[in-house]
């Protein structure tokens, strides 16, 4: 149903320019950070090549639940290969991504992590895991119902990310008085 680690990039095919996800900017649900770089400057591990609605999950220390889905990614962005990146092939990308981040889906790889002071898991890990998918009819209705919904979630997202970084532009300058605020 899914394929993991489909593309990746090497020193031929690499973009001039690359966007950069690593683990440690990935929370649970959302990317708090993207680097950007020109690619003799990119860290050795920006190899995997992300597309619209994959499910990026950490490979190190899966019971973090270090995992998101790439909504609508600027060109050329790229992610660790850290990450299992996870594409949808027979179901819709948001069940996909709903599936692989239940609880007893993240027991899977938390169970399956080998070593004591950093687990991780392997690509493999993730193709072996198995999921209850339902008929193709039950699955179509639930991408046509849940698929707005995802890109609802990601505009939101976006906007808030957007005020936040226009708050904390903002608030030193009010703080320090180079900003005056006028009474109505």
């Amino acid at each position: 149903m899914a394929e993991v680690n489909r593309a990746q990039i090497n020193a031929r095919s690499a973009p001039k320019e690359l966007h950069y996800i690593d683990i440690s900017s990935v929370s649970p649900g959302q990317v708090n950070n993207i680097t950007t770089y020109v690619r003799a400057d990119a860290p050795g591990r920006a190899r995997r090549i992300v597309q619209h609605g994959n499910v990026l999950w950490s490979c190190v220390r899966p019971n973090r639940r270090s995992h998101v889905q790439v909504m609508h990614h600027e060109p050329c962005t790229i992610a660790s290969t850290g990450f299992a990146v996870i594409t949808a092939k027979k179901v819709p990308f948001t069940f996909l991504y709903l599936a692989t981040t239940t609880d007893d889906f993240v027991a899977y790889p938390t169970n399956n992590a080998t070593g004591a002071a950093y687990p991780a898991v392997t690509a493999t890990t993730f193709e072996k895991a198995e999921l209850l998918v339902p008929p193709a009819l039950l699955l179509m209705i639930f991408g046509d119902a849940t698929t707005p919904m995802a890109e609802e979630i990601h505009t939101l997202q976006r906007k808030i990310h957007n005020l936040r970084h226009t708050r904390d532009l903002l608030l030193p300058r009010l703080l320090s008085g180079q900003i005056e605020v006028e009474a109505a």
